[in-house]
């Protein structure tokens, strides 16, 4: 701009504060790598047709997240639920006119899958109390009986690229439905790390140490424009981007089988400021294996910890019949391969009722009708 000055380019009333700015922002632009900046574009390389980036954008268009958590996406498991009539499926379908309905098992209130009701339970313990020992019981049966993505990380029945009927990673199916184990473990990875980056991002605003590196870099960056907004705007999009990279790291080292604290500091994020400009999913690997060499305090350390938080925020209805899904299927492979859990019986239960009556109070003409009742109920369905 300085050298077509006297060639007729006119810079208003002031040409001389002009060349001014024009020289203050190229002061600017040739700080950057001396600021240290998320960006160094001498290192910018135009990758190979072939190369890793160009796998790595493939497999991110066919996995999404969870290819950058996991180390090879490509030899996960490929297990998929059969064709068999689904009692997940039955029940979201059902209009209320076949003769069979899964629908009918959960109706009453009282008679809810997997569940004991007895007549009084109210008067003994309240139901917030009942709610939680029912969800602890079905965690636990949960834990004891189905597998999970970190059970198979030292071997895995499936062979890499083979698809097989039965689903491996059991229990992220039924918080996801999805039909096959990559779909489930996609979701799983999508939820997880969405909670990751929420956390890292309140810890980075929350952090004056993170905020000033953010600011100084904005600044620097697009600070000549003089436009307030557009700093705010790249202020922001840095603190993303580094959320989502430590998001990222953590996510990997939980699905490797490693612990995460839930609450993180600023002196705890897995990548550093500085290396924003290193976006290499061996990077990530690298930094997620220190979390296997670890343990981490507090709630939320681990995989089956998140997978625990998102079934318990399931509805209840639809995790039972997908529970009921997995049991049906197992039984299909194992045993019978014409089993199926809609012809099985769905409940049984029993009521009693006594009534004694009064021995003194009609003597003395005094009626309260025909004497004491007492009724009980016992009810078991699945």
């Amino acid at each position: 701009a300085k050298e077509r000055e006297p060639s007729g380019v006119s810079y208003g009333q002031n040409p001389a504060l002009a060349a001014t700015a024009v020289g203050e922002a190229q002061a600017r632009l040739t700080g950057l790598r001396l600021r240290e900046l998320v960006l160094d574009y001498a290192a910018v390389r135009i990758p190979e047709k072939g190369g890793s980036y160009t796998k790595l954008i493939r497999q991110f268009f066919k996995y999404g997240i969870l290819m950058l958590v996991v180390d090879e996406p490509d030899e996960l498991s490929r297990g998929w639920m059969g064709t068999e009539p689904l009692p997940s499926r039955l029940y979201a379908g059902e209009t209320g006119g076949s003769a069979f309905s899964f629908k009918k098992l959960f109706e009453g209130g009282d008679n809810d899958v997997f569940s004991i009701q007895c007549g009084d339970i109210g008067s003994f313990v309240k139901k917030e109390a009942q709610v939680l020992a029912e969800e602890f019981l079905y965690l636990s049966y949960l834990k004891r009986h189905f597998a999970v993505y970190t059970d198979g990380l030292q071997s895995d029945p499936s062979e890499p690229g083979e698809m097989l009927e039965g689903l491996i990673y059991q229990l992220e199916y039924i918080i996801a439905g999805q039909g096959s184990d990559v779909g489930n473990l996609a979701e799983i990875a999508e939820k997880i790390f969405l909670i990751r980056f929420a956390m890292n991002l309140a810890v980075i605003f929350a952090s004056g140490d993170c905020r000033a590196q953010i600011k100084s870099a904005a600044v620097a960056a697009v600070g000549f424009t003089g436009i307030g907004a557009l700093i705010v705007l790249t202020e922001l999009l840095l603190a993303m981007l580094w959320a989502a990279e430590c998001a990222l790291t953590e996510a990997g080292g939980l699905f490797m089988g490693g612990e995460v604290a839930f609450l993180p500091t600023a002196g705890s994020l897995p990548v550093t400021f500085r290396e924003l400009s290193v976006i290499s999913k061996e990077l990530w690997q690298h930094k997620a294996e220190k979390y296997t060499e670890k343990e981490a305090d507090g709630i939320l350390t681990t995989y089956c910890e998140y997978l625990y938080l998102f079934l318990a925020l399931k509805d209840r209805e639809l995790r039972t019949m997908r529970t009921m899904d997995l049991v049906q299927q197992v039984i299909r492979l194992k045993y019978n391969g014409d089993f199926l859990m809609q012809n099985c019986i769905c409940a049984v239960g029993t009521k009693t009722e006594v009534a004694i009556p009064y021995l003194f109070l009609p003597a003395a003409g005094i009626r309260f009708g025909e004497g004491i009742k007492q009724s009980k109920k016992y009810r078991i369905s699945y």
